[in-house]
């Protein structure tokens, strides 16, 4: 029954539904173009400035937002960290745009592989909101760390902007990163059908057409593709499929085989094919569904055939429905056998699923689609539609990364990605991560879920209760890392060293306090004689000072003590910070007394300027270091 409103019908409604029957593609983003429109009822255009491009409104603030500095900076957080001392794997906490430029510096093009994840765009993704003007002010209001109203919402196509608001996310993101990439680096980006197009576009723009590798094809879920359902009121072909687009930094990069040696297990699990070798058996050619091979033979026994036969009639009978193939095996307790029919075969198929046992290899004779994009992470966290992490896995071996590379993932999500370096020592393998996720708050998140999403997060929310967590998908991210390193560790050999840990840091304002007159200017003189902002520890400021100077946040800092005051030395000596408030002769001895014994190849120095009490003070130390060896732009001062 339909429900009647009360008000007269919408004419014009009606007229641009009659309309968008007639010529869809005059409409964009659910509104009409009437320039598109007098086109294509043939009134003459100013063709005169056409030409092939992809442009939407919000394009140019789009790429400004990507070139405007950050001023912001990344504080360190020991206590949420795991080995901070001695790790090298690093998870960056805030909004990905702003710590993509925080990394410029420091990571420009030094990357292996970057792989993300992602919104897929599908109306219920939150899309992250951008202010030109004040991009850390946004975050941290977003984040609930400054008063203001939480802007966290989905993108839905009722706001006229569906396709716009993604597309103003992606771009400048995608064209920082870029900038990280080495020059031999690998780019994997994750997508389902709402945007691959468009995805597509922005990537041959940013990465270039000659540097697109490839479109790789992974299974969501093991469905038939030719059962339909309805979508949106319409009836749409389930291929339940999600797609990999594959760039690379230039055109000279080659890229690792994609065929894997057949696994013991994965041989024994067969599929039905004509099996054409110069071996005669004939115990092996035998009649099986009323089909009997002309030649050749069977590549399995009879026995085996007819087992795998009942097991598929088994499961479309009582399960198919409502169990997933892994959960069927979970249930009846045994690994089962399936027959596969020959994608090359014609005629023979009988409705045959093409199964892939979860613990097979993931490649099969360079077939993408036989990638399973979610399957459970293994490591007893709750996450929603968990990403696949053998499959990320896969793509590193792909992109050719080794020991020593980083492998970064700005989407992080439910921290697939460290799961998939910690595996690659497996392989003897031994990259570093870099993952960066936005605090999500699951809270507010959870008012908008329904269904099955709904309780996703509600079992996070009580899971993060156990822990003492905050309710943030951050904290689901770090505890998804220790866990997965947990059982990496557990599977490895126990005399092997293998850094399993991360360096937490979060993104927030400067360190450094900016000049902001008020209406009492004697008040603001006095505050602006501090540097620092009021809160702020020495260790927040070393970590900002080597973001600014290149550094490598994974770089040790150790602190030596010098007449009270502290003395920071990074990279075995190539950096010497000291922000005391009163620099002392002793701290600029200490400096020497540390360059003499690690002998760096480089030496550079920083102290606060108001810590030194005048400038003949100044003008001393600066003299005494000059004569250890200092080069004159070796000194600064902040």
């Amino acid at each position: 029954m339909t429900e009647q409103s009360g008000l007269t019908p919408d004419i014009a409604a009606e007229k641009q539904e009659q309309l968008r029957v007639l010529f869809p593609d005059v409409f964009c983003e659910g509104r009409l173009d009437f320039d598109k429109l007098a086109q294509v009822l043939g009134a003459r255009a100013d063709d005169s400035k056409e030409r092939y491009t992809f442009t939407w409104n919000g394009k140019g603030q789009a790429l400004r937002l990507a070139q405007t500095p950050s001023a912001g900076t990344l504080r360190p957080c020991p206590e949420e960290s795991k080995t901070w001392g001695a790790t090298q794997n690093l998870y960056l906490e805030g909004d990905n745009l702003e710590v993509l430029k925080l990394l410029q510096k420091s990571y420009h093009g030094k990357i292996k592989m970057i792989y993300i994840d992602p919104p897929y765009n599908t109306g219920g993704d939150f899309i992250y909101p951008d202010d030109f003007h004040d991009t850390i002010g946004s975050y941290l209001r977003l984040t609930g760390q400054l008063d203001g109203t939480s802007r966290i919402s989905s993108n839905t196509e009722a706001n006229g902007r569906f396709h716009t608001d993604w597309l103003n996310m992606m771009y400048p993101r995608l064209r920082l990163a870029r900038t990280l990439l080495a020059e031999d680096g690998i780019i994997f980006i994750s997508i389902d059908d709402n945007e691959l197009a468009n995805l597509k576009k922005i990537s041959d723009e940013i990465f270039g057409e000659t540097n697109f590798r490839n479109i790789l094809a992974v299974r969501r879920y093991d469905k038939n593709i030719n059962r339909q359902f309805m979508e949106n009121g319409l009836p749409s072909l389930n291929v339940g499929l999600e797609y990999v687009l594959v760039y690379s930094k230039n055109t000279e990069t080659k890229l690792g085989p994609v065929f894997r040696e057949a696994s013991e297990e994965r041989s024994s699990f067969g599929y039905w094919k004509g099996f054409w070798n110069n071996a005669d058996r004939p115990t092996m050619r035998y009649e099986i569904l009323g089909y009997t091979p002309a030649r050749g033979q069977w590549k399995w026994s009879q026995n085996l055939a007819e087992e795998a036969v009942r097991n598929y009639w088994e499961y479309q009978e009582k399960f198919a429905d409502h169990l997933t193939l892994e959960e069927y095996w979970e249930k009846t307790g045994r690994r089962k056998r399936f027959l596969r029919r020959n994608p090359k075969g014609k005629g023979f198929n009988r409705g045959i699923e093409h199964w892939v046992a979860p613990s097979s290899g993931i490649l099969r004779n360079s077939n993408w689609s036989d990638i399973l994009a979610s399957k459970p992470t293994g490591v007893d966290v709750p996450f929603s539609n968990p990403k696949n992490y053998e499959l990320i896995r896969e793509l590193a071996v792909l992109a050719g990364v080794e020991s020593g590379d980083i492998v970064c993932d700005f989407f992080a999500g439910s921290a697939t990605t460290a799961h998939a370096v910690f595996s690659l020592a497996q392989e003897g393998i031994y990259p570093r991560f870099i993952l960066v996720q936005l605090p999500e708050n699951l809270d507010s998140g959870l008012k908008a879920a329904t269904g099955d999403t709904r309780r996703s997060v509600q079992e996070a929310i009580s899971f993060l209760d156990n822990l003492g967590k905050p309710h943030l998908l951050t904290e689901l991210g770090k505890e998804r890392v220790r866990r997965a390193g947990e059982k990496i560790q557990g599977d490895a050999d126990p005399a092997s060293d293998l850094d399993l840990g991360f360096k937490v840091f979060k993104l927030d304002s400067s360190n450094f306090r900016k000049w902001q007159p008020e209406d009492d200017l004697e008040r603001s003189l006095l505050a602006a004689v501090d540097t620092f902002v009021t809160g702020r520890t020495e260790l927040d400021v070393v970590y900002e000072l080597m973001l600014k100077t290149g550094r490598d946040l994974s770089e040790p800092v150790h602190t030596y003590r010098a007449a009270g005051q502290s003395v920071y030395s990074i990279g075995n000596g190539t950096l010497m910070i000291c922000l005391a408030d009163e620099i002392s002769a002793e701290a600029a001895e200490e400096m020497i007394r540390l360059k003499e014994a690690l002998a760096p190849e480089t030496w550079q120095v920083i102290f606060k300027d108001n810590g030194f009490i005048n400038d003949s003070t100044k003008i001393n130390i600066r003299e005494l270091l000059k004569a250890a060896g200092l080069a004159e732009k070796g000194f600064l001062t902040v």
